[in-house]
This record gives C-alpha cells, structure tokens and sequence, in this order.
C-alpha cells in the first residue's frame, strides 16, 4: 500500500488506518509526520455533528427538533419566508432547510444591507419546504456552528477543545473564528490525521469512548444513518447528520466524513475499520481522486463510490 501510494496516489499526503481499535498502518509523506496537523477542509462539519451530539448529552440541546428560531432569536426578525420558522435542527444538519443555496447568496446580502455571515444565512429565503429537498449547502452548515455556541455560550472552538477533544486525546488543534467569532464548519480546522480517526472510532462505537458516554447512542446511530436520499457533490451516497452515508445491504452501512481534495474519515462497521486520509487540499487533487481510489482498494465490498 505505501508503495503505491508513494508511486501511483501522490495527492495523498497521509493514511492511518484502525481496525478493532488498533493502529494497523499509517503513511506520512516525506516532511510531515504523526503530528502534522492537516487541513481537513468540510470534515469540519463532521466534528459540529459530533459537538451538537455532546451539546444533547449534556442537556445544552433539548432535542434536534428544536427550531432555530428558539436557538438563534435573531431568525424570527431576519426570515424571509414564514416557512422558516418550521426549520429545526434537525433540517440543518440534514441539509434538508429548504433556503436558497449559497451561490446566489449576494444578492441577498446586497438586499440586507451586509452583515456577517450569520445573518446571511438567515436571510435568505425559501426554494423548498423544510424536510423536502436536499442541497449541500457551507452556508446552511454555519447555522449549526452558530447555534451550538450560542446553546454553549462559547465558541465552537472553545466548547470541542474542552467537551470533546479533550476526552479523545486530541491536544493539538487549529481552527480559527472569522470575524463574527463564530468557527465555520466548512472549512479552517487543522487535525492530526490520527485524530480524524478518533472521531471515527467515536461514532463506530455509537458516541462511547473508553468508560464515557460522550455522545448519545441514539443520536451517533441517527447521524450515521440515512435521512434523506443525499445528491451533489456526491451522486451516489445518502446523508445523514453532516456525515455521508454509504447505501449497502450491512445491518450498519459505512459511513464518512468528507472534505475538499481528498479528506476523509470512512468508517466501516462491518469489519470495524477506521481509515483516515488526507491530501492536497485543491480542486486539481479532488478532480484525481487518489483519496477514492485508495479507499475502494483497502475496503472494495463496502464503498460505492460516484
């Protein structure tokens, strides 16, 4: 494997692999080591998945029913759709909430009078009803982040460094707030590639970690499980709550995080395998798919990939 990956699969700059808990391999491209940290692009919102799963286990977030309204005030003067205020939780993380996609957000902005992005995000108005449509969308990704920290009353960088990170081991991290002092989930944290496969093994083994239940297991199994049917930027996956899901006939189908260029988290629970990978984070790596091509080799029963 570490042949061709050196030969054949350049964008891919590191791998670890754990199988039933255990480091089974790792591969680091010359330069960079174990404690490189790695810019995991939208496996980002992924790790908010995991924060809003420890925000329910600690009674911050009554339920992912919750409408945003409830957690982020401000929506109710900024909707611009009376439809808006049905949309819960639950839609934004499933990327089912119905507003206008980011791409024609300017116009919206323009409209508002500016504003950070927040703001943005809750302004723009309705193409579909909550629940009925997905579309993958970083500007919907941001109300999750922002109403975790209001519910947390700290920052989603602050509130991951002692709620969640901490307990997995992970000391090193980067992930800097924009100017609004939120953290996006889309893009901007930096992780080691072994701690990318923590957070997988933390939800193989549904929210527990050692003797600590950090996450509830109902809500780890939901996240990892289908809710909708998926669509763009991947054809051929369902999705869950901010992670993908991989159609497959396991009693438990495989599940992973996704980011630009190549960075992954795929979670296999059928044989209990964890592989991190991460690359050159650029549309030219993403385009190249050496990130793919080596999952489909180490785990070809269990992906379908598009």
């Amino acid at each position: 494997m570490r042949r061709r990956i050196v030969q054949e699969l350049r964008d891919i700059a590191s791998v670890v692999v754990v199988r039933n808990g255990l480091l089974v391999f790792e591969h680091y491209r010359p330069g960079s080591d174990a404690d490189t940290l790695r810019d995991v692009q939208s496996v980002t919102k992924s790790v908010v998945s995991a924060l809003v799963g420890v925000a329910l286990q600690e009674n911050l977030l009554r339920d992912i029913e919750q409408p945003i309204a409830e957690l982020l005030p401000e929506a109710a003067v900024l909707f611009q759709d009376a439809r808006a205020g049905q949309v819960t939780l639950r839609h934004i993380l499933g990327f089912t909430a119905g507003f206008e996609p980011e791409s024609t957000m300017d116009r919206w902005a323009r409209r508002l009078g500016g504003g950070g992005t927040l703001r943005r995000a809750l302004g723009r108005p309705l193409v579909a009803a909550p629940g009925e449509r997905f579309s993958y969308d970083n500007t919907t990704a941001y109300i999750a982040s922002a109403a975790l920290a209001r519910a947390a009353k700290q920052s989603a960088s602050k509130y991951a460094e002692s709620h969640l990170f901490q307990p997995l081991g992970i000391a090193r991290y980067e992930w800097p707030a924009d100017s609004d002092g939120n953290n996006p989930p889309h893009a901007g944290l930096h992780l080691r590639t072994r701690d990318m496969a923590k957070l997988g093994q933390l939800f193989l083994d549904l929210g527990r970690w050692g003797e600590r239940q950090l996450i509830p297991a109902p809500y780890a199994a939901a996240a990892t499980s289908r809710q909708s049917a998926g669509g763009p930027p991947a054809q051929s996956w369902a999705y869950g709550y901010f992670w993908w899901v991989v159609p497959s006939g396991a009693a438990r189908s495989p599940f992973l995080a996704n980011g630009l260029g190549g960075q992954f988290i795929h979670v296999d629970p059928a044989s209990r395998t964890v592989v991190a990978i991460t690359a050159d984070p650029s549309q030219a790596s993403n385009a190249r798919g050496h990130s793919l091509a080596l999952l489909r080799s180490l785990l070809p029963t269990t992906i379908a990939l598009s």
